[in-house]
């Protein structure tokens, strides 16, 4: 009836924990942590938290009025 997912999404060398494959998002091609990489991306994902709670603040001002 529906289409079904495979039973492995990832590849069979990446590991099936979330924290490691998470570190290996930001390891160099050489296997050492990337430090300017992570930080990129913290910074990313901090300005994105920063713009959706405007949003939300914004929205729940409107609600009130």
């Amino acid at each position: 009836m529906y289409p079904t997912a495979s039973a492995s999404p990832l590849p069979a060398s990446q590991p099936n924990s979330g924290g490691s494959l998470l570190l290996q998002s930001f390891k160099n091609k050489d296997g050492s942590l990337d430090i300017n990489k992570a930080m990129e991306t913290a910074g990313m994902m901090v300005n994105t938290v920063s713009q959706i709670s405007k949003v939300v603040k914004d929205m729940a001002g409107w609600m009130k009025a």
